[in-house]
């Protein structure tokens, strides 16, 4: 699986602080989203989880987790958690 975390790009290196505390890996990306109309820079947070416990919902529960922090910490309404699946080997 693969699991996103959207949020916007404020605090940024409090934001990677907190995704870091939960997570060993990641891919950090910069965008720029659209939230109720209002164009705003982003970060997305790409984890790659692909061991029974992972895919069964132990990294679910972890990115739900840190995006409420993030929530917080950012002052947000909202902050979007993907689920996509995918099959991943470390070569």
């Amino acid at each position: 699986m693969i699991y996103r975390i959207y949020t916007e790009d404020v605090n940024t290196e409090e934001t990677i602080k907190t995704v870091s505390r939960y997570f060993d890996c990641y891919t950090l990306f910069r965008a720029v989203g659209f939230w109720l109309g209002e164009k705003e820079n982003s970060l997305c947070f790409e984890i790659v989880g692909n061991t029974p416990s992972e895919i069964q919902g132990n990294f679910m529960d972890k990115a739900t987790a840190v995006a409420r922090e993030i929530k917080t910490l950012n002052k947000q309404q909202a902050v979007l958690v993907v689920s996509l699946p995918a099959s991943a080997i470390t070569v």
